[in-house]
């Protein structure tokens, strides 16, 4: 991985990042106003008493939709605005107030219960967790690679180098919509006896002509000389031949 590609990767982590923040604030603020909201009513019900208010009318007032109710205190009505309200109201429907004996013209809804609000952060603190799962799979991705990267480095600089039998080119049968194609080499190891098998990188082009027409019977393969199972199949030299080959 190229550290362009690093950059642009880090990037869109950070991008990731900021959304899921951004999600979680969302989340957040339901939650943190319904507290407010809760701490001034329980305030208030102290020295309140409650009574059954009847909604007149849903009106339009600065944008908020806003119930109109009514409700006695003895024999004196008292008109005025609730202070909550959810799609399920209507006219005629009657609800719990909260109002101060002394002052009934200051009266509250029973309003939303915290356990309600929690409905309204569901969305944005599931979305925010599943971008945080992406950023993190990013990241081990990211991280495998460069630790890939950096092992095929070290193994390239041994430059222990070993011509093995090349035994078969074969087309990738999980890649859809392309021609991937595998090399596999096997190397006899006169020192131990032992027979390595290796397998190069993917690549596009049908090595199996160039091999055919120019007779190629090997392929370098750099090895960790003390662990043959660490190796990198250098394919260079087939760029050679492509660039001649007709």
């Amino acid at each position: 991985m190229e550290k362009i590609e690093i950059k642009i990767v880090n990037f869109i982590q950070g991008v990731i990042l900021t959304v899921a923040a951004i999600l979680f604030i969302i989340a957040a603020l339901p939650i943190i106003f319904g507290l407010i909201f809760n701490l001034g009513n329980n305030s208030f019900k102290k020295k309140a008493e409650t009574t059954t208010a009847k909604i007149i009318s849903i009106d339009i007032i600065d944008d908020w939709t806003t119930p109109i109710v009514e409700f006695y205190v003895g024999e004196e009505k008292y008109v005025g605005e609730l202070n909550h309200y959810d799609s399920s109201m209507h006219v005629g429907q009657e609800v719990t107030i909260y109002y101060d004996p002394l002052n009934p013209n200051e009266f509250r809804g029973v309003g939303m219960e915290l356990s309600s609000l929690f409905w309204f952060s569901a969305i944005p603190l599931i979305m925010g967790i599943i971008m945080i799962g992406v950023n993190l799979g990013i990241g081990k991705v990211v991280k495998k690679s460069i630790m890939l990267i950096e092992k095929r480095k070290k193994i390239i600089e041994y430059n222990y180098i070993l011509e093995a039998d090349i035994i078969s080119i074969n087309l990738v049968p999980q890649a859809e919509n392309m021609e991937l194609y595998v090399m596999e080499a096997i190397y006899n190891n006169p020192a131990d006896g032992n027979i390595y098998h290796f397998k190069s990188d993917y690549f596009r082009y049908d090595a199996a002509s160039i091999i055919e027409h120019y007779n190629i019977k090997t392929i370098p393969v750099y090895v960790n000389p003390s662990d043959y199972t660490e190796y990198v199949v250098d394919l260079s030299i087939m760029k050679e031949y492509i660039a001649n080959f007709k």
